[in-house]
């Protein structure tokens, strides 16, 4: 898949799709949730924390 095709894809600009690959940090959240989803991925999010704590720890 193309950058053009891929922009195609979520309504919006090829050039949009280059600078989100070069590492620019403007990009709106919406846009990478429909890169996301347009390319079947998913967004896992972890701790910075090198422990991470149980889930029975928190609640």
């Amino acid at each position: 898949m193309t950058q053009k095709d891929l922009a195609d894809l979520i309504g919006t600009y090829q050039k949009t799709i280059s600078q989100i690959e070069n590492g620019n940090p403007g990009a709106k959240l919406e846009t990478m949730f429909s890169i996301l989803a347009a390319l079947d991925l998913d967004l896992e999010l972890v701790s910075r924390r090198k422990s991470r704590p149980d889930l029975g720890d928190i609640f």
